[in-house]
C-alpha cells in the first residue's frame, strides 16, 4: 500500500525545527523524507530536509557528535580522529 505523501517544507522532518533562508539553518540542511507514524493504524511519509542537529552523528572513536566523517569497517570516524 502505498503511503500518503506530505510535502513539509523547509521544516526539519526529524526534529520540525525551520530550516528556511534566514532561520540560521538553511545553508547546512540536506533534503530528506521520513515516515511518520500517527497512531498505530496510519504512517504517512513526509518530504523536507534535515536539519544541521539531525544529520550530526556520533564518532565511534572520541563519541564527539560530528557532521564531517568517513566510514570505516561500518563505524562512523570523524575527520580528526582519521588525522590520529
Amino acid at each position: 500500500m502505498k503511503l500518503p505523501v506530505i510535502d513539509v517544507g523547509s521544516m526539519c522532518v526529524d526534529c520540525g525545527k525551520d530550516t528556511a533562508m534566514g532561520s540560521g539553518l538553511f545553508v547546512n540542511r540536506m533534503p530528506s523524507d521520513k515516515i511518520w507514524s500517527v497512531n498505530e493504524q496510519f504512517e504517512v511519509e513526509v518530504d523536507g530536509y534535515l536539519c544541521r542537529d539531525c544529520q550530526l552523528l556520533d564518532c565511534g572513536t572520541c563519541k564527539t557528535a560530528v557532521l564531517d566523517y568517513e566510514l570505516i569497517n561500518n563505524s562512523v570516524v570523524c575527520t580528526n580522529c582519521l588525522e590520529k
